[in-house]
């Protein structure tokens, strides 16, 4: 195992040093900029030769991919026995970015393991930034003695970093709500894991390195005239070359503390994805078309002011979210759907004027890239499934391009191939939550009734609506789009509550009253034998019983093994259920009167309210996360299983790359090599074939196309 760390000017700009060991010798370092060409391409392939281990693999091999290709481009033009010349080697950078036809060589190592991934899979998984946990509509004069409560009382898993943030109630003075931020600075970086596990105190790199000056973005990993700062940047003093090899003796340490982890697909996936990065996708410039913008405002307090024009004082209240006025997504959605009155157009102008000009922030991304470049994270996201950013938008504040957030109708304009000896195949999965759902479920019943044909929407609808499949499936024959669109509301109802959707939420979505609602999901459990699966979920994550403390399962696990703890808000809960026995007497026998909702209540029986409810809310979100892992999660493992099936059609080693992938959400898109478009199409049918034994159901629709739109 050769274990190993780059360090480079920037994220996306040139790199500096490679840092390696081979098992437990001591670290050497290795300077780009003061090696000979032929000494560093060297070492890049005794990397490649070996089984790599890193933290963030997908960086540092991107950075190496990067790299060896501009150096081997160096070295065919101007001999690779001198150190490279800064000029010239960028100039071979921009060649390569510019002549995309040319064939990217693609360093595939003999194995890899990611020790983040590694880290976040189990361990240290509870230090990734998690939601905060809110105690609403308390009196301020209380949040002193909680607050001070819960700092004693509580029991986190070490490393995990909480704050604390307190904001007033518009509509209530003299209410606040304590919120307990969770992770918002931690996370999964090597120094602290580090730190955690040893207790001792780390430097971290913007502490010794002067990163004033950028190179590169996110959205065109290349660029920017770094040439005349490579030399300089290269003379590490005494402690950044400490702090260099620092990283390295970390690695061997955390490797061992893990007990010796064995090298694993989502770290292979990272030198596929890390690959496809620094290739990226060609786009079709001609079509880089921005919308025109309308004319209305996108500032929140100026929307607010623009919708507020048109409502009355009552009308008003519907602005307010969390206690404050917001011109949220979910607000102006809301206000959407007041068809008829004068303010729903407003907020569609908004969310349409807010989408347009995130398109046209894509469009400028790509037409300064001149091709679309996707940073992918192998396991981002909770239920250890691919994520493409921060942000739900296609771009990011931070100007990140989050690939799952690109709308469908711009897909056309990524062409992927590059010259006439490659082409693009892709294709989603056939029902993919549905399928996982009836496999997570175990309703032979209702597996029955798709094999036979019918929509489980259909299914979903006959009940809630207490009509026959036929007549639910004719008006959305009759009446596609509109309120009686049975089929349509029944559609977006059924994947609401597969991820957890209360009652009272199927409801409005569906036009009916609450107890027709809890009538109909009560019809549809009992005929495919669904409550089972329900009440167990509830059973195992309920906190309270008769009024005492119940202990829930600390953790829910998807079909593929893949484990969602829930340490966290169990404990936060625990302790608030504690503080009810301990709130000061002297808050109930106040004469201050609160009033939280409508009802007149002292400060203690607020608080008591608050905390209570606050414990509620904590084992409703646990059971609804936990829902929606054990249908995620195991979409995540089969979108990852099928790709890494097709990454091994990749040779080991150094060679032209033959096939990039991408993944969003249950939609694969691959660019390969036209010679291998027959094995690319057998890997896939033989890896879904495969994974029916856990998914039974499971299809897949996979072809070629002329673009990442699958209707081309």
């Amino acid at each position: 195992m050769i274990f190993f760390d780059t360090e480079g000017l920037g994220l996306y700009g040139p790199l500096l040093t490679i840092q390696w060991s081979e098992g437990d010798e001591e670290p050497q370092c290795h300077f780009i900029w003061k090696e000979s060409v032929q000494r560093t391409i060297t070492l890049i392939e005794i990397l490649v030769d070996n089984e790599v281990c890193a933290w963030n693999l997908f960086h540092d091999w991107f950075h190496l991919t990067k790299w060896y290709n501009i150096l081997r481009r160096y070295g065919d033009k101007y001999g690779s026995s001198a150190p490279p010349d800064p000029f010239l080697a960028w100039e071979c950078e921009q060649e390569i970015v510019q002549n995309r036809k040319q064939d990217c060589l693609c360093l595939k190592p003999k194995d890899a393991l990611d020790l983040m991934i590694e880290a976040g899979r189990d361990r240290f998984q509870l230090l990734r930034k998690q939601k905060p946990i809110t105690i609403r509509k308390i009196p301020e004069f209380c949040v002193p003695v909680i607050r001070k409560y819960l700092e004693t009382r509580l029991r986190l898993p070490r490393g995990v970093q909480t704050s604390w943030t307190v904001s007033k109630d518009t509509r209530r003075p003299g209410l606040v709500s304590l919120r307990l931020n969770i992770n918002q600075k931690a996370g999964l970086r090597l120094k602290y894991v580090y730190s955690v596990l040893t207790g001792k105190e780390v430097t971290y790199a913007d502490e010794l390195f002067d990163y004033s000056e950028s190179f590169g973005k996110p959205y065109a990993p290349f660029g920017g005239n770094w040439f005349t700062r490579v030399h300089h940047a290269s003379e590490f003093n005494p402690d950044q070359l400490k702090y260099a090899l620092d990283d390295v003796r970390m690695l061997q340490f955390i490797y061992k503390e893990f007990g010796y982890p064995p090298c694993d697909r989502d770290s292979r996936l990272c030198i596929a994805t890390a690959t496809t990065y620094w290739k990226g996708f060609s786009i079709d410039r001609t079509k880089l078309i921005p919308p025109v913008l309308n004319d209305a405002p996108t500032y929140w307090k100026d929307v607010l002011d623009f919708l507020k024009e048109k409502m009355n004082s009552i009308e008003r209240l519907t602005l307010i979210n969390n206690d404050k006025e917001s011109s949220s997504k979910v607000v102006l959605k809301q206000l959407v759907k007041w068809k008829g009155h004068p303010v729903a157009e407003l907020a569609e102008q908004v969310l349409k004027k807010r989408k347009d000009i995130n398109t046209t922030r894509l469009l400028e991304f790509f037409a300064e890239a001149r091709a679309f470049f996707p940073a992918i994270k192998v396991a981002g996201t909770f239920t250890n499934r691919m994520a493409g950013g921060e942000s739900e938008s296609a771009v990011s504040t931070k100007g990140r391009i989050n690939p799952q957030g690109i709308d469908k109708s711009l897909r056309e304009i990524i062409t992927g191939a590059d010259g006439f000896d490659e082409e693009n195949s892709g294709g989603d999965f056939d029902g993919f939550e549905v399928t996982i759902a009836i496999a997570v479920w175990g309703s032979e019943e209702l597996k029955a009734e798709i094999v036979a044909g019918k929509s489980i929407h259909g299914l979903f609808g006959a009940c809630i609506y207490n009509m026959t499949y036929e007549e639910v499936m004719e008006t959305h024959e009759l009446y596609k789009g509109d309120y009686r669109d049975k089929y349509q509301m029944a559609k977006n109802t059924f994947f609401a509550r597969v991820y957890g959707a209360a009652i009272q939420k199927c409801a409005e979505t569906l036009g009916i009253t609450f107890e027709e609602a809890r009538i109909g999901l009560l019809r549809w459990e009992k005929k495919y034998k669904l409550e089972k699966h329900r009440e167990a979920l509830e059973a195992e994550y309920s906190m309270i019983k008769d009024w005492e403390w119940r202990e829930p399962k600390g953790y829910v696990e998807s079909l593929f093994g893949f484990k969602r703890k829930f340490d966290i808000e169990i404990e936060v809960a625990r302790q608030l259920f504690r503080f009810l026995e301990l709130i000061p007497e002297p808050w109930f026998r106040s004469e201050q009167v609160i009033r939280r909702k409508d009802k007149a209540q002292s400060p203690g029986q607020a608080v008591r309210s608050a905390v209570l409810s606050t414990v509620f809310s904590l084992q409703g979100r646990i059971t609804r996360v936990a829902g929606n892992h054990l249908i995620q999660s195991p979409g995540g493992d089969i979108c990852k299983t099928v790709q890494y099936d097709l990454w091994d059609l990749q040779p080991h080693g150094v060679h032209p790359l033959r096939i990039r992938l991408l993944n969003v959400h249950d939609e694969l898109f691959t660019t390969h090599k036209k010679q291998i478009r027959e094995q690319v199409h057998q890997t896939v049918a033989r890896s879904v074939e495969g994974l029916r034994q856990v998914v039974p159901l499971l299809g897949m629709t996979f072809k070629v196309q002329k673009t990442w739109d699958k209707k081309s």
